[in-house]
């Protein structure tokens, strides 16, 4: 038995939540639209307008290998607490996080492995 089409969109919605109250709490972009899909263990989450207005000033003055440097030791830094927020959400080990950013579309793509199928998607409640 599988999760039903309104039931995953929830589980999806909520997930997009955590991820975007993350990114407002943490790097105070508040702007950010979340958008997730849930799909056997694979879970992709595509966040828009994901830059920070420090990363966007320092863009415009023309040091983006700063920016560069600094986004990819951020996405290094917050993989453990990303990957702690989704395990505790969905309930089910994450085996990897691979997270980059685009710096000229200002968004963050995730792809979180999981290391099995959530039981939100096999035993609905």
């Amino acid at each position: 038995m599988t999760l039903s089409n309104p039931d995953l969109f929830n589980l999806e919605r909520q997930i997009a939540r955590t991820i975007q109250d993350f990114y407002d709490r943490l790097l105070g972009v508040s702007q950010s639209q979340v958008s997730c899909h849930l799909s056997n263990q694979i879970l992709t989450i595509v966040i828009e307008n994901s830059i920070s207005i420090p990363e966007k000033l320092t863009l415009t003055s023309r040091e983006s290998n700063a920016v560069l440097r600094w986004r990819s030791q951020l996405e290094t830094a917050i993989q453990s607490q990303i990957r702690s927020a989704i395990e505790a959400k969905l309930k089910v080990p994450v085996l990897d996080v691979l997270i980059d950013t685009n710096l000229q579309t200002q968004r963050t793509g995730l792809i979180l492995i999981l290391e099995s199928i959530p039981t939100a998607l096999t035993n609905p409640t």
